[in-house]
């Protein structure tokens, strides 16, 4: 596998700016879950996702989602009179950064497939080598041409700079206030949906990697009778690695995943929409979320404060009302 010159296993180590405490437990719990597998029936459906109760500590505040005054409009409205409101899930491959956890997840996946620490049947290392690699030529085989990813991005940081300047124009938009247990609990109900937060860690990814590699393999060599349906879930934990792991350098993001499998009927998803992005047509699904995880709204701090802030809770007003009409206004001082 190619790979950029200055990208190292000494570079991932060295640049760090978030020591992923908020995940270390979710990360533990996952790799104890995968120590204990012994058969196909054991695997966890949902990846690495345990129940919120298993690792309340993962979050302790709010999970938000930053987006702009349009997208924050068609989110109200689309709740109005009604007990759902809709987020929209981009696909995967149509993202803003095709890049995405790409360089990483193959640069992590190299260093552990060639690991003298875990042990791999032929058979299964080559299968894997060869799933990996037809992913990064953008091609698709067997079962896992017939799913289809979509994400949509939040985080557990409700005031940061960098992403009022990244995701809302400039400061100019607002972010969404989500409550996590709820969130949590409303995905898990979902066997084709995930709420994963990002690792930053490199010493974590390898952790991830190597469970997956190992846990895989033995089944690989045990239950050939459950071939088929072991390569499908196992494409789903490498695409879920995949996008759950992102370069140390964005760890001010503190983001978490809301990860949507789709299926894919003769190469197309019927219930995608598009979206013109930088003059690409790139598509979406609208996914409804109950309003009960909905907390209220943050406005951005380019903004006049008490306008926006009277106009958000206008529109919740006119919109059915959500429970919660709170809106704060951010604290985070222009340094742009």
């Amino acid at each position: 596998m190619n790979h950029n010159e200055g990208f190292s296993k000494e570079t991932m180590r060295q640049i760090y700016l978030c020591n992923c405490t908020h995940i270390n437990e979710w990360v533990n719990q996952f790799l104890n879950d995968m120590s204990n597998v012994k058969q196909f029936e054991e695997l966890p459906y949902h990846y690495i996702i345990p129940s919120y109760e298993k690792v309340s500590g993962l979050i302790t505040g709010k999970i938000y989602h930053y987006t702009s005054a349009d997208a924050l409009i068609n989110i109200l409205k689309s709740g109005g009179g009604k007990k759902f409101f809709t987020l929209r899930l981009s696909r995967v491959d149509y993202m803003n950064d095709i890049y995405d956890g790409k360089d990483v997840f193959e640069f992590i996946f190299d260093e552990c497939i060639k690991s003298e620490q875990i042990k791999l049947s032929s058979n299964f290392k080559q299968y894997v080598t060869d799933l990996v690699k037809s992913l990064q030529e953008g091609q698709f085989n067997e079962a896992s041409s017939r799913e289809v990813s979509y994400i949509s991005s939040l985080t557990i940081d409700g005031d940061s700079l960098p992403m009022w300047r990244n995701y809302t124009n400039n400061g100019g938009g607002y972010n969404i206030v989500f409550d996590p247990s709820s969130l949590w609990d409303y995905c898990n109900m979902d066997s084709k949906m995930a709420l994963i937060p990002v690792v930053y860690n490199y010493d974590l990814m390898v952790k991830i990697i190597n469970a997956i590699l190992t846990t895989f393999s033995l089944i690989w060599e045990n239950d050939q009778e459950r071939i088929t349906d072991l390569k499908l879930l196992l494409f789903r934990y490498i695409m879920l690695s995949k996008l759950s792991f992102k370069h140390p350098s964005f760890s001010h993001e503190q983001e978490i995943r809301i990860i949507k499998i789709e299926p894919r009927i003769f190469g197309i998803n019927q219930n995608e929409k598009y979206a013109v992005s930088n003059g690409i047509m790139r598509p979406y699904i609208d996914v409804e979320f109950p309003k009960d995880i909905f907390l209220g709204v943050t406005v951005g701090p380019l903004l006049e404060a008490d306008a926006a802030k009277l106009t958000v809770e206008n529109v919740i007003a006119a919109n059915g009302g959500w429970g919660s009409d709170k809106v704060n206004i951010s604290a985070a001082p222009i340094r742009f």
